[in-house]
């Protein structure tokens, strides 16, 4: 989470610093730039959540996270009508990212007092054990 959150940073001053272009309507790179710095905002809190092991951190990660997903797929809607190839692409390579991310948040659960993250168990047993 961490590392997409980073992303955004950087895509969000790329947009903000008028390196990244449009070319129609209704994209802009100020919306651009402004909607990412947000989304950064928000998977940075869900990630620093993570990390502490409290009883809602869990649930701020998933939130922050599906924020972060519906945000990048109206992105890519906006993007796709009046935005760049790289723009494009930016969007359409994060998003399964932030997919697979929010899927391994829902997989874990809290488990000891100092936070170590524990697979759910799988319907099919315990993992790695064997008959």
């Amino acid at each position: 989470m961490g590392v997409e959150a980073t992303t955004l940073a950087v895509a969000s001053f790329l947009h903000l610093a008028g390196y990244v272009h449009g070319h129609a309507k209704p994209y802009t790179s100020t919306g651009a730039g402004i909607a990412e710095a947000v989304l950064c905002v928000a998977l940075a809190w869900g990630a620093s959540a993570m990390l502490r092991p409290t009883a809602g951190s869990r649930s701020i990660a998933i939130g922050t996270t599906a924020v972060t997903i519906a945000g990048f797929a109206y992105g890519l809607s906006v993007t796709t009508q009046g935005g760049d190839l790289p723009d494009i692409a930016y969007h359409a390579a994060m998003l399964p990212v932030l997919l697979s991310t929010l899927i391994l948040i829902l997989r874990t659960r809290r488990g000891d007092p100092d936070g170590d993250a524990t697979p759910m168990p799988s319907s099919r047993g315990v993992s790695g054990s064997r008959p």
